[in-house]
């Protein structure tokens, strides 16, 4: 048990923490070139990217693209409420849209 706790403290100081959330229900989902293009039916909580309530994942650039994707999918299929997560060091991604560094499924 102290060693699981000692690696988590020693871990905690490298895990990002997302600067922007959204959560809501996925009401459209568009596949274009490299990127998938979400938004939600909440409103956007803020302006740090230029086309603010739109956000994508680069299926070129982001190496868990497909995994992120697929729990969006399945949490869009089943109506499920999901939390976007931002960072702004990773800048804003394609279309001048928030990038999707990691989704939160609520069930």
């Amino acid at each position: 048990m102290r060693g699981a706790l000692g690696l988590l403290v020693f871990l905690l100081p490298g895990i990002a923490m997302a600067d922007t959330t959204q959560t809501g229900k996925v009401t459209r989902v568009v596949v274009e070139s490299n990127y998938a293009s979400i938004w939600l039916e909440s409103q956007p909580s803020n302006e740090e990217c230029a086309a603010d309530g739109r956000w994508v994942i680069d299926f070129t650039n982001d190496k868990l693209s497909r995994e992120k994707y697929s729990a969006l999918l399945a949490a869009a299929s089943s109506r499920l409420t999901v939390s976007l997560h931002y960072v702004s060091s990773e800048g804003c991604g394609g279309f001048g849209a928030k990038r999707v560094y990691y989704i939160d499924t609520q069930y």
